[in-house]
């Protein structure tokens, strides 16, 4: 871990301080760029491809996904936000978490989403990775956005409520929303007492990018069954 960390910051030092959009010193992601970023109005359903008003499920999506709402705020193909979401993933960079955060604050706002998040959610808890995977990588990527996102919507942060018990193969090497699905069945569970609610409020969960929304139905099945009232998602992207 220690190995990682180090790496982690002599990344962050050779990794040249400008705008993944328009090159501009000092920021990896200036607030002239999120109005150009391909981002959306509405998220669309990953189960029956429908735009969300207020990203509301219909019901039928909400028993099979255990959301209530979803939130994505742009499309990953735009190459400014994928180079962003890919460096801080795969290059170790904690500082681009912070301007993905911001422009996912920004979006929220643009869209008057961010009061319909401050006055229904308690909490925000982040996708967790296994233990094998936060060794190597030295940090858990949604972690840092949970962070910043929470300082920006006021909310607190829990990174210890889930946890991913096992190993799964990368979603994308999957072919079937039932292969989808067997990888990563009983993958995440709560920390807490058997039986006794580990909180009784809504919660947002946070990740990088939705793809299938698999990921998200197994961490909001296990909430849900252990005494959260409702289960939204903020993506930065997707996909």
């Amino acid at each position: 871990m220690l190995l990682s960390k180090i790496r982690n910051f002599v990344t962050e030092s050779v990794i040249p301080s400008y705008c993944y959009g328009c090159k501009k010193e000092s920021t990896y992601l200036c607030e002239d760029c999120f109005e150009i970023i391909n981002s959306f109005s509405k998220s669309i359903c990953p189960h029956c491809k429908q735009a969300l008003a207020f990203g509301k499920l219909p019901n039928t999506c909400r028993r099979e996904l255990y959301l209530d709402r979803i939130f994505s705020c742009a499309d990953y193909k735009d190459v400014r936000i994928k180079n962003l979401i890919k460096d801080l993933k795969y290059n170790y960079s904690f500082a681009l978490a912070k301007p993905l955060a911001e422009f996912g604050y920004w979006w929220l706002q643009k869209n008057e989403y961010a009061d319909e998040i401050k006055n229904n959610i308690g909490l925000i808890i982040p996708i967790p990775l296994h233990k094998t995977k936060l060794k190597k990588r030295g940090f858990n990527h949604a972690e840092h956005l949970a962070k910043h996102l929470g300082v920006l919507l006021d909310i607190p942060v829990a990174n210890n409520l889930l946890t991913k018990n096992r190993r799964t193969i990368p979603q994308i090497e999957t072919e079937t929303k039932e292969q989808r699905q067997e990888n990563l069945k009983n993958a995440f569970s709560t920390i807490g007492t058997p039986g006794v609610p580990i909180v009784s409020t809504n919660v947002l969960l946070i990740d990088d990018v939705l793809t299938t929304g698999s990921t998200l139905r197994e961490c909001a099945k296990v909430l849900r069954k252990n005494g959260v009232k409702e289960v939204w998602a903020l993506t930065i992207a997707q996909d």
